[in-house]
C-alpha cells in the first residue's frame, strides 16, 4: 500500500489546505515516490552486486541521492505553495456559486442572500430635527371663495395643519363653511357688512348690531360659536376715539380681537406668489407667536401657501388656530 502525502491527516494544520489543492500535490507526490523508488532500487542493486563493487563508492552515491532528495522536496513544496495561493480565492468563489447549483431534480434552489451583504433600502436616513420656537397662525380674511377656499382647505388637510378663517356671510357657501368647521379650523367674526363707513363712522349701536348679525348667521346655520374677532382693515387704522367704544362692545360680547404681525399684501394687484412667500419668511424675526394675514380669495395666495408652510416649518414653527392663542 502506497501512502501519499495528500492522504495524511494534518488536523488543523493549514498546510493541509495547501497540499490538497489540485495538480500541485500530485506533482509533489509523484516526484517524491520517484526519488525514493530510485534510492530503494540502488540499495537492492548494491546487495546483488556486492561482489563486483566496493561498498565505499555506492554508499557515497546513495548519500548524494538522499541529500538531493531532501533539497528538492522542500523546494517543490515551496513552489507548490506559491502556485496554490491564488486558487484559494477561486475556491471561495466556487463555494459561493455552489449555493445556486441545481439539486438532484435539476431545479435551482431559491437564492439565499448573504448575511454580510449591505441592503441600502433598509437604511433610514434620519432628517435633522428642527427645534420648535413657537406657533404660526395662518389667517384668511374676506372669504369664502367658491374656488380658492376649497383648494386652500385641500392643502391644509394634506399638510395636517389648522388655520383661522375670518369669513363673511356669503350665501351659497354653506358647504364650505361646514367643511371649515368639520376639518377643525376656526371661523372668526369679521363683521356682517365689511362696510367701513357703517362700522366706523356710524353709531356704536350700529356696530354692535352688525357684529351680532354675523354671529347669529354662523350659529343658526352651522351650530358654531365664534370667539375671535378681527376689525375690517385692522384696529390700527382707527382713531382712539373711534376704536375705544367699539372695543368695549367686543369685550362685552365675549370676543378677543386679533390684528396681525405680518401683512402679506396679497390683495395688491401684481403681487407674485414668490413675493408673498418671501415677505412672510423674512419677517417672522423669531417671534414666539406670529399671526399672518392672507386672503382666501386670490389665486396668488393659494399658489404661495405650500412654500409658506414649508418655510415656516423649517424656521421651527408649528401651526395653530387663534382660539388657542395664549392669553397675555
Amino acid at each position: 500500500m502506497v501512502v501519499t502525502l495528500a492522504s495524511l491527516d494534518y488536523g488543523a494544520n493549514p498546510a493541509k489546505n495547501i497540499l490538497a489543492s489540485g495538480e500541485n500535490v500530485v506533482y509533489v507526490t509523484l516526484l517524491t515516490h520517484f526519488i525514493l523508488y530510485n534510492i530503494t532500487m540502488r540499495i537492492q542493486d548494491e546487495k546483488n552486486q556486492k561482489t563486483q563493487y566496493k561498498r565505499k563508492k555506492p554508499t557515497r552515491c546513495y548519500g548524494i541521492l538522499l541529500i538531493v532528495a531532501f533539497l528538492i522536496v522542500p523546494l517543490i513544496f515551496i513552489i507548490s505553495y506559491a502556485m496554490s495561493t491564488p486558487t484559494q480565492g477561486l475556491e471561495t468563489q466556487q463555494s459561493t456559486l455552489s449555493h445556486s447549483a441545481p439539486d438532484s431534480t435539476g431545479e435551482l434552489p431559491p437564492h439565499q442572500p448573504h448575511t454580510d451583504e449591505l441592503d441600502l433600502s433598509q437604511i433610514e436616513t434620519a432628517e435633522p430635527e428642527i427645534e420648535i420656537i413657537g406657533a404660526a397662525y395662518l389667517t384668511f380674511d374676506d372669504g369664502p371663495s367658491l374656488t380658492v377656499t376649497p383648494a386652500i382647505l385641500d392643502i391644509l388637510a394634506q399638510e395636517g395643519i389648522k388655520a383661522t378663517f375670518f369669513s363673511l356671510p356669503y350665501s351659497g357657501a354653506d358647504e364650505i363653511f361646514m367643511r371649515i368647521i368639520n376639518e377643525g379650523h376656526e371661523i372668526g367674526n369679521h363683521s356682517y357688512s365689511h362696510d367701513y363707513r357703517n362700522l366706523y363712522e356710524g353709531s356704536t349701536g350700529a356696530f354692535r348690531e352688525d357684529i351680532l348679525k354675523v354671529r347669529r348667521f354662523i350659529s343658526d346655520n352651522f351650530g358654531y360659536e365664534t370667539v375671535s374677532f378681527r376689525f375690517p382693515g385692522g384696529s390700527g387704522d382707527q382713531s382712539r376715539s373711534t376704536l375705544k367704544p367699539r372695543m368695549d362692545v367686543i369685550n362685552e360680547l365675549g370676543y378677543r380681537y386679533f390684528d396681525w404681525d405680518i401683512d402679506t399684501n396679497d390683495w395688491r394687484r401684481g403681487r407674485s406668489a414668490e413675493e408673498i412667500t418671501s415677505d412672510i419668511l423674512n419677517n417672522t424675526n423669531g417671534r414666539e407667536h406670529v399671526i399672518i394675514l392672507m386672503h382666501d380669495v386670490y389665486d396668488r395666495t393659494l399658489e404661495a401657501l405650500p412654500g409658506v408652510i414649508d418655510g415656516l416649518r423649517k424656521q421651527g414653527y408649528e401651526f395653530d388656530i387663534l382660539r388657542n392663542y395664549p392669553n397675555t
